[in-house]
């Protein structure tokens, strides 16, 4: 059985600052890397089809790991499992840097880790989620989740900066090895982390997969995922948006890390904004109105290709979905046993990941027919209609929707 820690709470400052400095880390190390990745592939209209394909497989690789993922975050080590996921992601790049400098098979590596980067970045906000999950406690989640989008864009906007004004002077093995550098060096903050495992019962044991709790139905799962969508959208407009700036922006990856830049801080506004806005609307409120601003965006930002109008329609990309998000997280904590909260999210990134897989296999087969304009216009159409089916679900949503009318908790560690 797990070994447990006492209870600690986000009065605890030392935690919650050490907590906060290790997934900055965590995040940041293969910012650089990926945004060089992504572009080249997208720049290439032979590599299009591969670059689909790969970030498909490694959907279906989440989907295949994600019952062991969840059961593992609910039952051991929760660093211990982070420490791994970053050690082997530094391996991969360090190889991969020096693969293509001793032999110079890039088409392949860009490829392979393109697919590494993917699971990297999976299960790291699946394991900051449930560690934070164990350290905050309910009436402190709209907070923590602003605060946390803040922290948790600011890697983004760093390493996209660094991505703008070295990727015409430094070579891409020369960043692949740095990220994997760093990716080492950043495992020091995770020390200072304290271990977050939980005591579970028998009745969670490992026989009990990714099925949650009884008390949480399958309706609370579908409203949670459903409300998901901007986000579905934004990692699958990874697809499209880098195609978009190379093939009818005619930029280049300083212009798409300028755009991750500009979304970084709409978010980090965002971050700022929600916590209030939720204590004046409540979850949902909130959670319905930065939806609608994504998908205003999602609408308006293919009809002008014009990179300062993009940008600008970048903002509410980032502003929607972030807000969209804490209002959506602190929804999911005020509700969600922390010991049940890996399987939890586990069967909501089961639908996420099935949804995102839809919408790349629609990118890939329709992308020469209809032009990716039309596709991204397709995705805001499609998030709008989710946030309204979710919005009819609400109902049977087995969780309450307002802050207001929820009785204080303290944090279920033992």
């Amino acid at each position: 059985m797990p070994q447990t820690d006492p209870v600690f709470t986000m009065n605890d400052g030392n935690q919650f600052r050490n907590l906060s400095m290790a997934r900055f880390a965590s995040l940041i190390a293969p910012v650089p890397a990926d945004i060089d990745i992504i572009f080249r592939l997208a720049d290439h209209r032979s590599f299009l089809a591969a670059f689909g394909s790969v970030m498909i497989l490694s959907l279906v690789a989440e989907l295949l790991i994600q019952p062991f993922l969840s059961r593992a975050i609910d039952r051991f080590n929760r660093k211990r499992i982070q420490v791994i996921n970053q050690a082997l992601f530094s391996i991969s790049a360090v190889a991969a840097g020096f693969e293509i400098f001793l032999w110079g098979r890039i088409e392949a590596i860009l490829l392979i880790m393109l697919l590494i980067i993917e699971i990297y970045y999976t299960i790291s906000y699946q394991v900051y989620a449930s560690m934070a999950q164990s350290i905050i406690r309910r009436k402190d989640a709209g907070n923590y989740n602003g605060l946390s989008e803040i922290l948790g864009q600011t890697p983004v906007i760093m390493g996209a900066l660094l991505s703008a004004l070295i990727w015409s002077i430094v070579p891409l093995p020369y960043i692949l090895l740095a990220s994997g550098a760093a990716g080492m060096l950043f495992l020091l903050p995770l020390t200072y982390v304290r271990n977050a495992s939980l005591q579970v019962s028998a009745q969670h044991s490992t026989s009990a997969g990714i099925s949650m709790s009884r008390k949480m139905r399958w309706s609370t799962v579908l409203f949670i995922f459903l409300f998901n969508m901007p986000y579905v959208a934004v990692v699958s407009g990874n697809y499209l948006k880098p195609i978009f700036i190379a093939q009818l922006l005619n930029g280049s990856p300083g212009t798409l890390a300028e755009s991750e830049i500009i979304y970084a801080i709409s978010a980090v506004a965002a971050g700022m904004l929600a916590p209030f806005l939720i204590k004046k609307m409540g979850e949902f409120q909130s959670a319905m109105m930065f939806s609608l601003i994504y998908v205003a965006g999602s609408i308006m930002m293919p009809m002008f290709p014009i990179i300062g109008i993009f940008f600008l329609f970048q903002v509410s990309h980032g502003t929607g979905n972030a807000g969209n998000r804490i209002s959506r997280n602190t929804l999911v904590m005020r509700n969600v046993p922390a010991e049940e909260i890996g399987r939890f999210n586990g069967n909501v990134q089961i639908l996420v990941v099935m949804a995102r897989i839809s919408l790349l296999v629609l990118y890939i087969l329709t992308i020469e027919l209809i032009g990716v304009r039309m596709l991204m216009v397709i995705t805001g159409a499609v998030v709008l209609t989710a946030v309204l089916a979710g919005t009819a679900l609400r109902r049977y949503a087995t969780i309450q929707m307002d802050n207001r009318l929820l009785p204080e908790k303290e944090p279920s560690v033992q």
